[in-house]
């Protein structure tokens, strides 16, 4: 049985038979697919429906960081879609032609516990040709500590060629992107704060602070940008955020993923006085007319902006679940309201 390594080497030997990107242009374009997880509850936490919602997600982006990026449920547009300017969006693409450039460019871009975050990060955000994947896996395949479960040894050429990596102004075949499911926490696994208390995310390899932020303001059952729009048995919440990113430098990759990984309104879910916790939903019906934050963030940037999410409980803790959880064993960050 060949090793770890052998294997991802083969797999980089088989990208000579990927389909180059069909086109130039000045936008990469990717397009991912996936579903959400969709519930409606009473105000004591019963389960009245469950479902899951498929969205389709569209970027364009620039090598500035400026472009589109369109969202949709159900063929309707929904957060974060939008234009954003220079920085706003993911543009730090991968360029090198051979295996020491990319070494050295993915270097810069690491902690040594963030190789394969740092691999699937290039792989999501930008047009991947052919010879690029074949870098990357080279690359990947040096790592040490490799180990791969159930894995089916390639063969010397594939079944079925698909396109790789499509371009700007092209089609693109889906991928899937994986969705957090609602789950029931534990209520000491999170990190108690005040509104208006600093909280953030650490240096996986020093500990020292590195994204630092501060939940500002909970406004509950605001005015409704339409009267009458609130879903009834529903409550709003207007969350008020400060964020700051640290100077460049370092592995980048926490400082672009912050929208999707934690500040995100998916990670939200509230606990109300019964103890019961509930997923919070968003795309409110009710207040829409915020000052949204970006999606994607860049460092040496300082941004405010607001969230909202709909909740049955009028009061209770908030909960803010990050993807991967902590070092220290936490899940994510509490607050009262």
């Amino acid at each position: 049985m060949p090793s770890p390594a052998e294997i991802v080497r083969l797999l980089a030997e088989r990208t000579v038979f990927a389909a180059a990107p069909r086109g130039t242009g000045r936008y990469h374009y990717l397009r991912k697919s996936g579903w959400a997880g969709h519930s409606d509850r009473t105000a004591s936490g019963r389960v009245l429906s469950a479902s899951t919602r498929f969205f389709e997600r569209e970027d364009w982006i620039a090598a500035d960081g400026s472009g589109r990026l369109l969202v949709t449920q159900d063929g309707t547009p929904v957060r974060p879609s939008g234009y954003f300017p220079p920085g706003g969006l993911m543009g730090d693409f991968l360029r090198g032609r051979d295996l020491p450039s990319v070494s050295a460019e993915l270097r810069r871009r690491i902690s040594p516990a963030g190789v394969v975050k740092a691999f699937s990060t290039v792989w999501l955000t930008q047009v991947v040709t052919p010879e690029l994947q074949r870098l990357l896996l080279l690359w990947l395949a040096d790592q040490p500590g490799l180990v791969l479960e159930d894995a089916e040894v390639p063969t010397s050429r594939p079944s079925v060629s698909e396109p790789a990596s499509p371009v700007a102004d092209s089609p693109a075949p889906a991928s899937v992107a994986a969705v957090p499911t609602t789950s029931a926490m534990a209520a000491d696994t999170y990190l108690k704060k005040s509104v208006g208390q600093v909280w953030g995310t650490r240096d996986p390899g020093t500990g020292e602070p590195r994204i630092t932020a501060w939940l500002t303001k909970i406004t509950v059952d605001p005015a409704c940008d339409r009267p009458g729009t609130r879903k009834p048995g529903m409550h709003t919440l207007v969350l008020d955020f400060t964020v700051q990113m640290p100077a460049a430098g370092g592995d980048p990759s926490d400082i672009y993923a912050f929208g999707n990984d934690v500040l995100n309104e998916t990670r939200f879910s509230t606990r109300g006085e019964d103890g019961f916790t509930n997923q919070a939903e968003y795309n409110s019906p009710c207040k829409w007319r915020v000052k949204e934050l970006p999606f994607q963030f860049a460092p040496s940037s300082k941004y405010t902006g607001q969230l909202v999410v709909e909740t049955p409980n009028p009061h209770g803790t908030l909960l803010l679940t990050a993807a991967n959880g902590f070092l220290n064993g936490s899940l994510g960050w509490e607050w009262d309201y």
